[in-house]
């Protein structure tokens, strides 16, 4: 199962979205348990998206504000 992030606003990835997208693929270097698959795009509408690994843990915040002290 993945989830998707889509980058709302123009069809063009901005760079916060890369860099976003840059420092989940160097923390899944650095033993992250959530994959990153990749980027892909909506050929319809032309939005990108990075695709996950479904976290059944609820979001990165959340994950964050319950886990932070013990990473």
């Amino acid at each position: 199962m993945v989830a998707l992030k889509t980058l709302h606003g123009p069809q063009q990835i901005s760079s916060s979205f890369l860099n976003e997208f840059k420092n989940h693929m160097k923390c899944r270097l650095e033993g992250s348990e959530l994959e990153i698959y990749g980027l892909t795009q909506n050929k319809e509408t032309g939005q990108y998206m990075m695709v996950y690994q479904y976290a059944n843990r609820g979001n990165l915040f959340d994950f964050l504000s319950q886990y932070f002290r013990k990473l």
